[in-house]
């Protein structure tokens, strides 16, 4: 019982990293082993039922540990179809952090006597499934529509908005939502949803900002707006956010995010250092323009007395209109 048996136990969680899954163990016998290793390999155990070493799930961004949670689940419980919110992560869209504890399931059998406090089971009038990155799935536009009737408003046009991004087809969830979700509860909720979307937005972030505003009355900003670099015409930048003011002028918008210094995708082989430099430079440019950029944190944007003041100081117009395309 001893090195053999430890040997067993860092081979089998070798493997599961390797195939970016937690532990689940064969049987009972290998799960004691495990229980009983716990402090000695540095375990940790998410879900009832998965093991893992503590450092390698601390080392993963969030989105990647809600992909390993549920592909871990998928192995533990083989019936489960995922849906909503959990379905958009598989597929790879941006789902925000909050969201992510939460397990979407379709209900019916498999499912339901494994359910817990952190399942939710949801009914569908489409029950085929796809395996996509070894999980079983709803379609696409299915999990699109869950997510826009499970999730807080802000958050889903943040799922919808990435998933345009990433190149859904607006007309055909439109389709979906008249064809197959006719008469369903929460369809009238998501074509409002799906009519606030807006592809051209490139982070959860961004979105999440841009329905605060209209929910503060603000007019609608233009999104990744683009200006040549005064030094080289051929070099774009772009504003994540633009207006044009009554008189002419104008005033961009740019949401400060750590995702910029973090995420392999934004950093492009960049270090977070030299993304800053590239920052400054960016914006050392751009104020030959002489146009304002307001600057505001996730946080500030979520805060609507300081970001009405904020947006007020600018001097962003109102648009109360803008508020009713919002709940």
């Amino acid at each position: 019982m001893g090195k053999c048996d430890d040997n067993l136990v860092c081979k089998a969680l070798d493997e599961a990293e390797r195939r970016g899954v937690c532990l689940v163990p064969a049987n009972e016998v290998f799960a004691q082993k495990l229980r009983r290793r716990r402090e000695r390999f540095g375990l940790m155990s998410p879900r009832r039922g998965l093991y893992v070493r503590q450092r390698y799930w601390e080392a993963l961004p969030e989105d990647k540990r809600a992909l390993c949670l549920l592909r871990s689940l998928a192995v533990l419980h083989e019936k489960w179809v995922f849906c909503s919110v959990s379905a958009a992560v598989i597929y790879g869209f941006d789902v925000p952090f909050e969201l992510l504890d939460t397990v979407y399931v379709l209900g019916g059998r498999g499912c339901k006597e494994h359910a817990d406090n952190y399942v939710r089971t949801r009914v569908s009038v489409s029950p085929n499934s796809f395996v996509r990155q070894g999980v079983r799935v709803v379609n696409i536009y299915e999990a699109l529509f869950g997510c826009m009737c499970d999730a807080p408003f802000d958050c889903a046009v943040a799922i919808v908005d990435s998933a345009l991004h990433k190149g859904v087809d607006r007309e055909k969830i439109q389709s979906y939502l008249a064809e197959e979700c006719r008469g369903r509860q929460g369809v009238r909720r998501a074509r409002k949803i799906l009519l606030f979307a807006d592809e051209r937005a490139e982070s959860g972030g961004e979105s999440r900002a841009r329905v605060t505003m209209a929910r503060l009355g603000f007019a609608a900003p233009e999104l990744q707006v683009s200006v040549a670099d005064p030094f080289d015409a051929s070099k774009m930048y772009r504003y994540d956010y633009f207006w044009v003011l009554s008189d002419g002028s104008v005033v961009a918008a740019e949401l400060d995010g750590k995702q910029k210094y973090r995420d392999p995708e934004m950093l492009q082989g960049r270090t977070a250092l030299k993304v800053l430099t590239d920052e400054r430079r960016r914006e050392s440019r751009l104020s030959l323009y002489r146009i304002p950029i307001m600057r505001f944190s996730f946080e500030e944007s979520q805060d609507p007395v300081y970001f009405s003041h904020l947006l007020e100081a600018f001097g962003i117009p109102r648009d109360e209109s803008q508020a009713g395309r919002v709940e």
